[in-house]
């Protein structure tokens, strides 16, 4: 694909690479990362990425680290923020036709920004090993949790400054980062921005 827009004259392809991990788009946490076996496994990413950089086209592994499936390494109980209520923020995602929530769909739980320096840390040493640069950060740029658990509330005002903390350490950490939303806070540590919204939600 990127060899074919090349060839058409597209010029300064950044290709951002979703669903490369061995548990696809749904991702059970970032700081355990491995290669799809389907597509070829770590050899194969990295002979992309080898490939591409040839090409002069930046690569872009696509991780979440706010919106985690409980696929066996998250614990809801102790690691998913919390609702008023609190119970464990549990999420479904939209249907784009219906533009309403997905009950057909697989659920996945919104990490508690206390716990994602943990997970920051997780991530920068499982990317190390595959010895990219660029990286694509799902969530980071629009996702906000509060967490209301007993003894350790967290409004969204402290999330978002722990949000851009842990950003700001990523891209320290990477220098060619991409970020898919862009609240402000995100922006200062993002080289690429997508689905920027082109629209006021209206809300205050």
């Amino acid at each position: 694909i990127a060899n074919d827009l090349l060839q058409r004259g597209v010029r300064q392809v950044k290709l951002r690479l979703s669903a490369w991990q061995s548990d696809g788009i749904r991702q059970g946490g970032a700081s355990r990362l491995s290669a799809a076996d389907v597509l070829g496994g770590k050899k194969r990413l990295l002979d992309l990425a080898a490939n591409l950089r040839r090409s002069n086209v930046s690569l872009y592994p696509d991780i979440a680290t706010q919106h985690v499936y409980d696929n066996g390494s998250f614990s809801p109980r102790s690691d998913a923020a919390r609702f008023l209520d609190r119970k464990p923020v549990k999420l479904l995602p939209f249907n784009p036709a219906t533009q309403r929530r997905d009950h057909d769909a697989a659920a996945y739980y919104a990490l508690s920004p206390a716990k994602l320096a943990r997970t920051t840390d997780g991530l920068i040493a499982a990317y190390r090993s595959f010895g990219l640069q660029g990286l694509s950060l799902r969530d980071m740029g629009d996702a906000l949790a509060a967490d209301y658990r007993d003894g350790r509330q967290i409004d969204r005002e402290q999330a978002a400054d722990l949000v851009a903390k842990e950003t700001e350490r990523l891209h320290e950490a990477y220098g060619d980062t991409m970020i898919a939303g862009g609240n402000a806070y995100a922006l200062p540590y993002a080289r690429h921005l997508v689905q920027a919204p082109l629209t006021s939600s209206r809300f205050g």
